[in-house]
């Protein structure tokens, strides 16, 4: 900041001193977290969600422009995101907490609710009804998940980058359980089981019959692209395919 004034002689005096604004810690998030998801199925979901991405910190202590001070909490790749939900950078939602939850929730880009939660139904959608643009087989009579439901919630959460653009890598998969025959028209593809079709965790450890030779339609060849869980899949700690770094913030907020 520079501070000038005009002397009696006319001439012009000044001076500057540089300061840094840092940001607080003195806030609990929790009930605006809460507030912001209020009609989901799992209430504190979002503290959760803040919990994995950012440690629930919007600031924190690091030295930056050779001040050490609570400076706004950058992602561990550099700094493409920031704050309590690790959303975009821009200033507001580095240094105002209030619009950082918000946005990280709502955002029609990137939210929770804005964003992955209608992602997590388009994917449900595409593979009941199938998409051939995306090669995703449709899966005559598979339930549809309610809204709001935990499932769809579960859906939306590996979207924050874990799950795959693919619908063989989302949280949950369609099997049909053995001896069920599945039969391909087109598209479409026809689960003989008296069940018929029927959703479960994309985990083998999970449920034994997801594996790809109990989902893979005859006549077919190659790899099916089903793998041994995803991010988010387990909660079990003896799961080898459980990552702690990666769960524990929302899981174990979930409810």
């Amino acid at each position: 900041m520079t501070a000038q004034t005009t002397a009696s002689d006319g001439s012009t005096v000044q001076d500057s001193v540089t300061f840094y604004v840092e940001g607080t810690q003195s806030f609990d998030p929790t009930s605006q977290l809460a507030s912001l998801y209020a009609t989901g199925v799992s209430p504190r979901l979002m503290t959760g969600v803040a919990q994995h991405e950012s440690t629930y910190y919007q600031f924190l202590s690091q030295n930056l422009l050779n001040a050490t001070a609570l400076w706004p909490h950058e992602s561990y790749d550099g700094g493409s995101h920031i704050g309590l939900m690790m959303v975009p950078v821009i200033e507001a939602l580095a240094w105002d907490w209030m619009q950082n939850t918000n946005d990280g929730v709502n955002s029609a880009d990137h939210g929770f609710v804005g964003a992955k939660l209608p992602l997590a139904t388009t994917w449900m959608n595409r593979i009941i009804g199938g998409n051939n643009t995306l090669n995703v087989p449709a899966h005559k009579n598979l339930p549809s998940f309610p809204s709001p439901s935990a499932q769809l919630e579960n859906m939306a959460l590996v979207l924050y980058g874990p799950a795959s653009a693919s619908w063989t890598g989302q949280y949950y998969i369609p099997v049909c359980q053995p001896p069920g025959a599945i039969t391909k028209k087109g598209n479409t593809w026809s689960c003989s089981a008296a069940t018929g079709w029927y959703w479960a965790v994309n985990d083998p450890l999970a449920d034994s019959n997801v594996q790809a030779q109990n989902i893979f339609p005859p006549g077919t060849t190659g790899s099916f692209g089903n793998h041994q869980g995803i991010l988010y899949v387990s909660n079990s700690p003896s799961d080898p395919y459980y990552d702690s770094t990666k769960q524990l913030g929302v899981r174990n907020q979930m409810h």
